[in-house]
């Protein structure tokens, strides 16, 4: 069986598992919220934007998946981003904006009518996010130059190319709660008065690191949206190899 021909098969019980889990909880839309920590460049950031948009619809859009395409028009990037507040913001930052975002007006409005709403239901896009900085933006571009292009004769499929280059491009997925937690214990442990803030190049456990962040292949971000669906202890249980996770 071919590379190509393995990741048919894979994506197809991917899409099935998505399809099964929009119906069960009655959601009509899914995805991870991503938090802009960069903005010197627009023109890099709608690039950036670019590549992880293909890079979903490479799941979607295969030509043995036709079934489920629609899981594709059913994918949403929310973009959270102010350039006064969030340049260069570390995780302490991001991961309450975040929080601020799941309880605000819009992402209730998401959630009515769902069964997200029951405390007994789960959902990936509530609980983690994806957070951009510079360095993250400067490597996939970087990647993305170097990746194998498409034949002419693959035309077809635009992002056909990203399943022989998927190593290549990454991303920091966030556990908000995870980071909100560490920061009160660091509080707790120097007193109240102390200034603490979540920087992952200062938390000196990887372990810990490790609980708060991981880096994914942009290529799997469908795979871990739905792995994380199925439990938040699936979050813990990922394996890492070389610093990025195995989905």
């Amino acid at each position: 069986m071919s590379s190509y021909e393995y990741s048919s098969q894979a994506h197809q019980t991917l899409a099935d598992t998505r399809d099964k889990d929009l119906t069960r909880y009655q959601l009509r839309q899914w995805g991870f919220v991503i938090i802009r920590a960069t903005y010197s460049s627009e023109s890099k950031w709608a690039e950036f934007l670019a590549i992880v948009d293909d890079c979903i619809k490479f799941w979607w859009f295969h030509p043995k998946n036709e079934a489920h395409s629609d899981l594709y028009d059913k994918h949403v990037m929310t973009v959270l981003e102010d350039a006064a507040t969030l340049s260069d913001a570390n995780l302490s930052l991001t991961a309450r904006v975040f929080a601020d975002w799941v309880n605000s007006p819009q992402a209730q409005a998401e959630r009515e009518g769902t069964k997200i709403n029951d405390e007994s239901m789960y959902s990936s896009r509530y609980h983690f996010y994806i957070h951009v900085d510079g360095a993250t933006i400067e490597q996939v571009l970087d990647q993305h130059a170097k990746r194998t292009p498409v034949p002419e004769n693959q035309s077809y499929l635009r992002s056909h190319y990203l399943y022989e280059n998927k190593n290549l491009f990454t991303v920091k997925v966030v556990n908000a709660e995870q980071v909100m937690m560490y920061q009160e214990e660091m509080i707790a442990e120097q007193g109240p008065d102390a200034n603490i803030n979540v920087v992952e190049e200062e938390v000196e456990e990887e372990e810990e690191l490790r609980g708060m962040v991981k880096r994914v292949r942009i290529f799997q971000i469908p795979e871990l949206y739905a792995v994380l669906g199925d439990s938040l202890d699936m979050w813990y249980n990922l394996y890492t190899r070389d610093q990025v996770c195995e989905v």
